[in-house]
């Protein structure tokens, strides 16, 4: 495990089996299966508040009742009296009771999870910055946290835990692809090669070990092991999933059948000055950026919406250069923009074999600064594989630069979150061959007049989309159970994904807001600038207490 452990406090390990210590010590099991839930509840929530009512459903996969009350104070008890004892006349003080919930304080390196986080993100940032050797250092010490399957004595007793361990299983497989690219950047590749064939025997539908086993064994000189090694990613696919290679493993094949140059392992590493090596830049061997978030956990409806941007494709010609197209996709706050935009955007990333760009604009933030340009165009010349040391410090060389790196290549670039039309125009590639989808607030319809976006007005969601979507959340049997409760969460909350789907008290249609008092059910807790702003909504639509919004919005679905 890492040396980043400190002397001092708790560590709470949830990357393996459920285990607690002293952070300077060894972490011990938690034998009392509730108890081990409980803590597991707790910890994969960074310190937030987890109400009761979701605590007693994770346990017990039961409605919140009285007795289940007074069974969880036991468990709560319990867990007290281990944090006691780790940490004498104070561990217990940890477990708060806030309002109708729990809180497990623990600092940022007390959660081997956020430890985990932290070194992986100063592994893609050296990565950013063209040092691979220090990258690669970083990306071995987060995964040196794992001590087996997340939450692996946990997540089979509670679907909460399970689909919380299969996102972070799913972020150490990015972080180990991410350390193995590191090494063939550091011409690692012999050893590389034995490690990735038993990741690809392992995760036979996970392209990108694949690919980077093919370009291990060919720069190892063992082509027809390379080739072969693409035969068998192929059958895999075809056989479960009936699908052809993507197009980066197609391109790959192309290159090693023509022994590419490109692919050929990097040279030695430079010699700086006083005899220590510099760092070998990462774009050295070709990384392509997949800066593209995750999608919504839970995503429903829009088939119009989505219909739409795939006619921005070209479907009947896939494969030709098309000029740069734009889609604007427009909206109120909370009306799902960013989510219909990185689901298409993921779903399509296939298309686009060089890469797929992704930036918040944060145009309006009610925290935080806009972010300019000439910043965004910074970071993705970075991503493109220049050195931070070689980016131009006057912005229009610049945007030169970044239009002339995306010339000729396929790259699908998302600029989410724009003010206006004046902070896209200088991200806009200016030749054939890339997509670009911007997400606003405003209609941006300089940009619509300009440029040639084609606009998408995007509409609270009707009744069924936003029933499919809550069902997606909650399952399609709490739904049928309390029809009336899920009919009035859909009312109140105005058919706004954000509401529907973020800001559910305990995963429960309406039986936790009555429970607790609150007279909006769904949407209780959301005191985001977003959340005003649905709440606005709501009383220009007369659904909800209190008086008329300011007419500082506009909500023009509602009128």
């Amino acid at each position: 495990m890492s040396g980043d452990r400190g002397c001092g406090g708790l560590l709470v390990g949830l990357l393996g089996p459920v285990e607690i210590g002293h952070a300077a010590g060894a972490l011990a099991p938690v034998p009392q299966p509730r108890v081990r839930l409980l803590l597991g509840l707790l910890a994969v929530t960074a310190g937030r508040v987890v109400g009761a009512d979701a605590l007693v459903d994770g346990m017990w996969g039961e409605e919140w009742s009285p007795q289940r009350e007074l069974n969880l104070h036991g468990q709560v008890s319990a867990l007290r009296r281990r944090l006691e004892q780790l940490e004498p006349g104070r561990g217990g003080a940890r477990l708060v009771r806030v309002g109708a919930g729990y809180r497990l304080a623990l600092g940022p390196d007390e959660l081997d999870v956020e430890a985990f986080r932290a070194l992986a993100e100063r592994g893609r940032a050296a990565a950013r910055a063209g040092n691979a050797e220090q990258a690669r250092e970083q990306f071995a010490a987060a995964l040196s946290w794992w001590r087996g399957a997340a939450l692996a004595d946990a997540a089979p007793l509670c679907p909460r835990l399970a689909g919380e361990a299969a996102r972070l299983e799913e972020a150490r497989l990015a972080i180990l692809e991410e350390r193995i690219g590191c090494d063939l950047a550091l011409g690692l590749h012999a050893e590389a090669a034995g490690e990735l064939a038993g990741l690809a025997a392992q995760f036979p539908l996970r392209e990108r070990f694949a690919g980077l086993l093919i370009t291990a064994l060919y720069r190892c000189g063992r082509r027809g092991e390379a080739l072969a090694a693409f035969d068998a990613a192929r059958r895999v696919l075809r056989d479960e999933l009936g699908l052809d290679p993507g197009p980066e493993l197609i391109s790959l094949q192309a290159k090693v059948l023509a022994d590419d140059p490109a692919l050929a392992a990097p040279g030695p590493t430079p010699t700086a000055p006083g005899g220590a090596a510099s760092a070998a830049p990462v774009a050295s061997v070709g990384v392509v950026p997949r800066q593209l978030p995750a999608g919504a956990g839970f995503f429903a409806g829009r088939e119009w919406e989505l219909k739409a941007l795939d006619e921005l494709l070209g479907i009947d010609d896939p494969v030709a250069l098309r000029p740069v197209v734009i889609s604007a996709v427009a909206g109120m706050a909370g009306v799902g923009k960013t989510a219909l935009a990185v689901h298409w955007a993921r779903r399509v990333a296939a298309r686009f074999p060089d890469g797929q760009l992704y930036v918040n604009l944060r145009g309006f933030d009610a925290e935080g600064a806009v972010v300019t340009p000439e910043e965004v165009t910074g970071w993705f010349l970075v991503a493109l594989g220049v050195p931070a040391e070689q980016i131009p410090a006057d912005a229009q060389v610049r945007y030169g630069l970044y239009r002339s790196l995306l010339a000729g290549r396929r790259v699908l670039i998302v600029l989410d979150n724009a003010r206006d039309a004046a902070q896209v125009r200088p991200l806009l590639p200016g030749s054939p061959g890339c997509l670009v989808v911007v997400t606003s607030r405003s209609s941006l319809a300089g940009l619509v007049a300009a440029e040639g976006a084609r606009p998408l007005r995007l509409a609270p969601m009707n009744e069924e989309d936003a029933a499919r979507l809550l069902a997606a959340r909650l399952g399609p049997d709490r739904l049928a159970a309390e029809p009336a409760a899920v009919t009035d969460l859909i009312a109140k909350c105005a058919g706004l994904p954000l509401a529907l789907a973020g800001r559910l008290p305990g995963g429960r249609a309406g039986s936790a807001g009555r429970r607790h008092g609150r007279g909006r059910p769904g949407c209780a807790g959301m005191d985001t600038p977003d959340h005003r702003q649905v709440l606005h909504a709501d009383r220009r639509c007369g659904r909800g207490p209190g008086p008329p919004a300011p007419r500082h919005g506009s909500f023009p679905e509602c009128r």
